[in-house]
């Protein structure tokens, strides 16, 4: 059954491609988590540099599940053939704004 985004738009759903290929986008879900770094392991090195979550480490793939979770991460699985193609994910670390920034004196 699709679900609805914050966007209003219904997962999962399916795209098209740039080359003419279509995959299948789906809301991450907390068990995911396995699928999620199995994805990792197939990536190659350097393509892991670009990934702000180490999802090759389990103990940062289960905080990522817990952020999911939380509400924290919302989360987008592509996949082709129910494989994964790859994953985005939009994430809200909770940094707020503060007031009192730091302190200056003069003498």
């Amino acid at each position: 059954m699709p679900s609805p985004s914050a966007d209003g738009r219904a997962y999962p759903r399916a795209v098209t491609l740039a080359d003419g290929g279509s995959v299948s986008l789906r809301l991450m879900s907390p068990d995911d988590g396995d699928r999620l770094a199995a994805f990792a392991r197939e990536l190659p090195p350097d393509d892991l540099l670009f990934l702000s979550v180490d999802i090759t480490d389990p103990e940062a793939v289960g905080r990522f599940i817990e952020g999911l979770e939380a509400g924290r991460i919302i989360g987008v699985i592509a996949e082709d053939a129910g494989v994964t193609a790859g994953y985005a994910a939009l994430l809200h670390h909770g940094v707020t704004w503060q007031r009192h920034l730091g302190r200056s004196s003069s003498r």
